[in-house]
């Protein structure tokens, strides 16, 4: 049986947030605080289909 995941892409990045929401973060970067939210996303190489996000 072959393995469907194989070969995935995973990225994960901080978009800038000024509302206050559950979520939302305090993260440092290059010196410089802000909050965030992490959005996180998973496709498959071959189709670029999304397997995951968040």
């Amino acid at each position: 049986m072959k393995n469907n995941l194989q070969n995935i892409l995973i990225d994960s990045a901080g978009l800038p947030n000024a509302i206050h929401f559950p979520l939302t973060a305090l993260s440092t970067h290059n010196g410089i605080s802000r909050e965030e939210v992490r959005l996180t996303y998973v496709a498959q190489l071959g189709t670029s289909l999304p397997v995951y996000f968040q």
